[in-house]
């Protein structure tokens, strides 16, 4: 029972130099990366949002840190059986609340739905396409995020017989361009008013 006993004493200890060599090494990262943020300007970096990038890496070092806590907590107490379970589902929580905004970045992306951020602008230019002379209206309207900042779009432009059909895809295609990296104007003839 003593063997038993001095195991897991020798075993708790290489489990904490691990734990605490973990945690010094994400808290460098934590300091490399606030420092390569603050000497960019949050501008490059190999992620669309600095933001998630810095997210990722304090929920890291967080999650290390709740390794340290629950090494030091069997140190003291003999019993793992409260401690484990309640660190593993700190962490498990901690994941999940570090990945929730990227799952719904994503799940907009594979959706394709309008940009949040560009919305109200780009129904505006869409109401302002059908103010451009010539034009009867405007139809299947569609706008979504291609990656991270990458807005596309597509719409047709119905005008009248006698209207300048390349004057109008000039003008739309400029109503567009200020939201959309990639936008596709077709324009179509209407054989009615």
């Amino acid at each position: 029972d003593d063997a038993a006993a001095a195991a897991a004493v020798d075993g708790g200890q290489r489990m904490l130099t691990v734990a605490v060599l973990g945690l010094v090494i994400k808290l460098i990262g934590v300091l490399f990366f606030y420092d390569s943020m603050r000497i960019r300007g949050e501008t490059v970096t190999p992620y669309a949002y600095p933001g998630e990038v810095w997210r990722h890496v304090i929920t890291d070092a967080v999650c290390s840190l709740t390794v340290v806590f629950n090494c030091w907590l069997l140190g003291w107490r003999a019993s793992g059986a409260v401690s484990d379970p309640l660190v593993a589902f700190l962490i498990a929580a901690l994941i999940i609340l570090n990945m929730s905004p990227v799952v719904r970045s994503t799940g907009r992306i594979l959706l394709q739905t309008t940009p949040a951020v560009a919305a109200d602008a780009l129904h505006k230019a869409v109401r302002d396409t059908t103010m451009i002379d010539g034009v009867v209206d405007t139809q299947h309207e569609h706008f979504w995020t291609l990656a991270p900042g990458v807005y596309c779009g597509s719409v047709v432009v119905r005008v009248r017989e006698d209207a300048d059909s390349t004057r109008v895809l000039h003008l739309a295609r400029q109503l567009f361009a200020p939201h959309l990296t990639h936008v596709a104007v077709q324009v179509q003839k209407s054989a009615f008013d």
